[in-house]
């Protein structure tokens, strides 16, 4: 598990799109991959202190500050970049239920306040071994405490107090990692890397929740600890070789390991009587090996036309054991075959196609053979986990066209995909006849299809004569659906919206050395169907807006000042 909102924008470099991938990458991208590439090296001396401070409406004023300091000493390179901050998130919530005849009933109000206190380093060192020979590596440290508190509310129709609870959360956790990678260049121009990555991760958390009847009488407490660990180490050899003019054959294998343990207690204290309140699912530990290798060539078709065929495999096998004494094995094996295609057909004009096949693998947690026991009723039914959940995979299409105008300051693009989704993971809500209960859990509930287009464009105004000033803006119309194996019913994408959009612009004013920006975005509404017990049930949400804007002030010196503002439409997140 990796939370992405650890990583601040200070240690960003940028941020790659990949709506397919080549069979180079790994295939679990059905949707697409975004790559986060963080600072490196840099060429030249660099150093810089950022400070600032964040204040979310109603919230404390939260500080931050960045240290970056790099540069070259003859063959070694070398950048220190630190982050520490704190951040904070609220959360409120309100259930209304209304009487048969449309008149208000009982209410549940939730108010949730986080505190985050966070400390990133992730530096990056480069040595010229020799003239043919590179070793890089890049360690990164990510510390963060959370707090959270909470508070719930059930009230009568006439507004008095009906029960309440309180609930203290205190999670920390630990990532680091570490990426080496030694690049050797022979021959003419041919690239062997080798590389290793260890990865591990360590969450422990301690919670409190006290309930009461009415406003203020004692009902019960309950005490939960937990700690989490994933551990991760991969090898990866890859080799680049030029073959005559037109090929470049890239060949390559990889071996990775995970490991996640996961350990939670709990206990429920009521009448001055403490009783454990352990679930099946609370101790388990889940172990994964895989073996993947490729072959690709990016063939030069013409002084134009590029074609990269490729075909990827990816062997896997996953041992599931939990503290029931239950364990289970599964293995399974693709040939992800994938075709890309690009042609310069002008000076100003790409053209793009792809076919590639993609997995989705379950999640750990959705895998355990176990079940917790709720109610057992269709509104609170048992959760369960279903070991012999199999991985989705699709086989994608994409198609697009990007043109560049006013001189090269403006370019608009089109892209339609396709994916064709077999064994869908859904969360279904069925009646176990053996036990005569309600279970919720995940299967592979039939095939689906997803579908969509894309258009973005943007325009640097300069060329007609408003130096500085550009726009951009990007819309996305999606439709899919559902077809399940058994009734051959039809549903939609769960929370899948039909478009979203962003606008917006930058306008820098170098003479007062300013700049300042605007962006709105828009996601449709959306609706879930769920079945419950071969029953229907459908949510709808509504549309949400956001707008945010900035203005920065730089000065002779080198330091500049930055505000930004988000969230102005104060919409629920």
């Amino acid at each position: 598990e990796f939370q992405l909102d650890q990583l601040p924008a200070q240690l960003i470099e940028r941020i790659e799109v990949i709506r397919a991938p080549t069979a180079d990458m790994d295939s679990q991208g059905i949707a697409g991959t975004i790559n986060i590439i963080l600072k490196t090296t840099p060429s030249e001396p660099l150093f810089s202190i950022t400070a600032g401070a964040s204040q979310i409406s109603g919230g404390d004023t939260n500080p931050n500050i960045n240290l970056t300091y790099g540069g070259q000493k003859g063959d070694f390179g070398y950048l220190l970049n630190m982050n520490a901050q704190q951040r904070q998130l609220f959360k409120d919530k309100t259930k209304q239920s209304f009487k048969a005849d449309g008149s208000a009933d009982k209410t549940e109000t939730e108010n949730e306040e986080k505190q985050f206190d966070e400390f990133q380093f992730a530096p990056s060192f480069n040595w010229a071994l020799s003239s043919n020979d590179q070793l890089s590596l890049e360690p990164l440290l990510l510390v963060s405490d959370e707090e959270k508190n909470k508070e719930k509310l059930k009230l009568k129709s006439d507004a008095s107090i009906d029960g309440k609870e309180l609930e203290q959360e205190d999670k920390q956790r630990l990532n680091w990692a570490l990426y080496g990678e030694w690049q050797r260049q022979y021959g003419l121009g041919n690239e062997f890397t080798l590389g290793l990555n260890l990865q591990e991760s360590q969450e422990d958390k301690e919670k409190v929740k006290t309930a009461y009847k009415g406003e203020d009488k004692l009902d019960k407490t309950e005490n939960e600890i937990e700690d989490k660990s994933d551990k991760e180490w991969a090898l990866t050899l890859k080799n680049k070789s030029f073959i005559g003019e037109q090929h470049t054959l890239v060949t390559g294998i990889e071996f990775v390991d995970k490991e996640r343990n996961k350990n939670k207690t709990k206990t429920e204290t009521k009448d001055g009587k403490i009783k454990e309140k352990n679930e099946a699912k609370d101790k388990y530990n889940i172990h994964e090996k895989r073996f993947n290798a490729y072959i690709l060539d990016e063939y030069i078709l013409s002084e134009r036309q590029l074609l990269t065929p490729g075909i990827r495999f990816e062997w896997t096998e996953t041992q599931v054991a939990s503290t029931s004494d239950t364990s289970s094995t599964s293995t399974d094996a693709f040939w992800n075959p994938s075709l890309h295609y690009l042609f310069n057909w002008t000076d100003a004009t790409n053209v793009r196609a792809s076919f590639t096949n993609t997995v989705r693998r379950p999640k750990f947690d959705e895998l355990g053979n176990y079940v917790d026991s709720k109610d057992g009723t269709l509104d609170e039914p048992d959760k369960a986990g279903n070991p012999d959940l199999l991985p989705e995979t699709a086989a994608g299409f994409d198609v697009g066209i990007e043109h560049y105008f006013a001189k090269q300051s403006g370019n608009i693009g089109l892209n339609v995909f396709y994916r064709d989704i077999d064994d869908k993971i859904e969360t279904r809500v069925n009646f176990n006849s053996a036990t005569s209960r309600y279970e919720e859990s995940p299967e592979n509930v039939g095939s689906a299809v997803l579908k969509g287009i894309e258009l973005d464009a943007s325009l640097n105004m300069a060329a007609y004569g408003l130096s500085g000033l550009t726009f951009s803006g990007n819309i996305t119309f999606l439709d899919g659906e559902i077809t399940d194996e058994v009734t051959g019913e039809k549903s939609p994408f769960k929370e899948q919206p039909d478009y979203v959009y962003n606008l917006g612009f930058d306008h820098k004013l170098p003479p007062v050395g300013m700049s300042w920006g605007v962006n709105f975005n828009q996601i449709s509404a959306s609706e879930t169907e769920e079945i419950k017990d071969g029953k229907l049930t459908v949510e709808d949400s509504s549309k949400q807006k956001y707008l945010d804007l900035y203005l920065k002030k730089s000065f002779a010196n080198g330091s500049e000042i930055r505000l930004s503002a988000q969230n102005l439409l104060e919409t629920e997140m």
